[in-house]
């Protein structure tokens, strides 16, 4: 009894104790002319292992269901030689695959023993394999004579069941349209087509759909892709068993298309469709970008088995749905002390210290009564000047996980003087606010927070400008004028809008920078104000 010679691993151990087992009773048995309950189930494991582990590259699992099938065979009554021998002559085929050619040469051996005209399916020939196989023919041909006969092994598919109608070249970053047509008395529920791309190194899957008296379907443009080579494919179609019945090309000679910078002539399409569209380049649809969807990203499948989700749907794994992310928990109350600087737009003004233009002119904190010189200077260019100066206090609820509602107490100072029989500044200001803050579960994280907020309430914005008179034309033409500063006072009520950002030092302490445009009256202006604070979440 001939055994694998090097042994690589444990697994190869453990294979090889199975086969050299099946091989011994083979050996007693195998003359015997007896019914072979478990030919059926055995073959069974053959096909899956073949035509859909090994076509798919995944030859551990090929490797596995034939050892299981050898293992099924158990002694001579169980399996007929030439099942055992198929068993075996495949096993070599997958383990050469696998570039373990001392393993696949020792179970040629093997096979040949139980089966002297055993060959390699053609699905898995190539000159190499055939070359090495020969040699394990010489090796293995003295005690290949005494091997049993059988029933013989059904055999696989033909090669060329299916009529395939594909273009020989296509253009890049272009749909490849694929038309087949089973022949007659095959019933076939999934029709696949596996194909590589140039510069691809796994095979994936697309799955057609019935389509005039044949199926139909296309190779996208994201697996096409920009680069010029071949695509390489071959069909199978399955029945309701997920048994192959019909193929066409195989794994080790694949039919090829030439995927070239433009196609001359008609584009290539399917029956009664219009050519498929060029898709624009892969690298202008970034990944995860709204409306753009691509299959390139996804695993190719041809059953359940084969995706971590165990759902194989139209060649693709059904994505496994993300885990819920966990809310973390925030606080609800959150205490600010900020320090705010507000804006007020100016008009521009003529003659602004003689009255009615919105402006008050004092001379340092002494209101100034008289008239200046008509149209001597006494200008004011207008634009957005810095204005008063407040410290706030701060208290904000959370409503749910993204609303804050609450307001700001503060002490205003930089305000204007008092002009006669007129109200001095009011430097108290109240604001009532809220704010809704962008994301999952923003306040329970670290890291920057962004928001918007609206509010308002009381508060007096002033500002001023300095200006030059001339009290009279004597003074005018001496050049002898007055510095004063024309003063805006504005409010008391007001509204604000605006955006904000929040740096989470922690998830329950920050940084918080506002930016809000803001509108006074009913002594009305536009302003606005930039506000810096610290804000603690209790």
């Amino acid at each position: 009894m001939l055994v694998p010679t090097v042994i690589r691993s444990a697994r190869r151990v453990q294979l090889s104790l199975v086969i050299a087992s099946v091989a011994a009773t083979m050996s007693l048995f195998g003359r015997v002319a007896m019914a072979a309950p478990k030919d059926a189930a055995a073959l069974k494991l053959r096909e899956q292992a073949i035509y859909t582990d090994y076509l798919g590259t995944n030859f551990a699992a090929a490797e596995s269901k034939l050892a299981q099938a050898l293992a099924l065979c158990g002694d001579g009554t169980d399996c007929e030689p030439k099942v055992r021998a198929r068993l075996q002559c495949d096993l070599g085929a997958v383990f050469f695959s696998d570039q373990k050619p001392d393993d696949a040469k020792a179970h040629f051996v093997l096979a040949l023993r139980d089966d002297p005209n055993v060959s390699i399916d053609r699905d898995l020939s190539s000159p190499e394999l055939q070359r090495l196989f020969a040699a394990s023919k010489n090796a293995g041909a003295a005690g290949a004579a005494g091997a049993s006969t059988g029933a013989a092994t059904p055999s696989p598919p033909s090669a060329e069941d299916i009529t395939v109608t594909a273009p020989p070249a296509q253009a890049v970053l272009t749909p490849v349209p694929i038309y087949v047509e089973l022949p007659s008395g095959v019933d076939a529920v999934k029709v696949n087509v596996r194909f590589k791309a140039f510069g691809v190194e796994q095979w994936k899957t697309a799955t057609l759909r019935k389509l005039a008296a044949g199926w139909g379907g296309e190779i996208s443009c994201a697996d096409v892709g920009d680069s010029l080579g071949d695509l390489k494919y071959f069909v199978q179609a399955t029945d309701a068993n997920g048994d192959l019945v019909a193929t066409s090309g195989r794994l080790v000679s694949p039919h090829v298309i030439h995927i070239v910078a433009q196609v001359e002539g008609e584009p290539p399409h399917l029956p009664d469709t219009a050519p498929p569209a060029r898709c624009t380049q892969k690298t202008d649809c970034p990944p995860g970008f709204p409306g753009c969807h691509s299959d390139a990203a996804k695993t190719a499948c041809v059953s359940d088995d084969e995706c971590p989700s165990h759902q194989c749907e139209g060649g693709f794994c059904v994505e496994e749905a993300p885990e819920p992310v966990a809310d973390a928990p925030y606080k609800e109350n959150w205490i600010s002390l900020a320090f705010q600087a507000d804006l007020l737009v100016l008009p521009a003004a003529s003659n602004t210290c003689q009255g009615g233009t919105g402006y008050t002119c004092f001379s340092g904190s002494t209101y100034y009564k008289p008239i200046p010189l008509t149209d001597a200077d006494d200008i004011v260019s207008g634009g957005i000047g810095l204005a008063t100066m407040r410290v706030l206090a701060g208290y904000d609820r959370t409503v749910g996980q993204n609303i804050l509602v609450g307001g700001r107490v503060g002490f205003a100072f930089n305000g204007g003087p008092q002009r006669p029989s007129a109200s001095a500044f009011l430097p108290i200001s109240v604001e009532a606010r809220a704010s809704y803050w962008f994301g999952h579960d923003p306040l329970g994280r670290s890291g920057f927070r962004f928001f918007v907020l609206a509010g308002g309430g009381i508060e007096e914005v002033d500002a001023s400008v300095p200006v030059d008179v001339y009290a009279n034309l004597t003074d005018y033409q001496a050049k002898h004028s007055q510095n004063l500063e024309a003063w805006k006072k504005t409010g008391l009520g007001f509204v604000e809008l605006g955006p904000g950002a929040m740096y989470a030092i922690t998830p329950n302490t920050g940084i918080l920078l506002e930016v809000k445009a803001t509108l006074l009256f009913p002594t009305s202006a536009t302003g606005g104000s930039v506000q810096l604070g610290y804000v603690i979440g209790l």
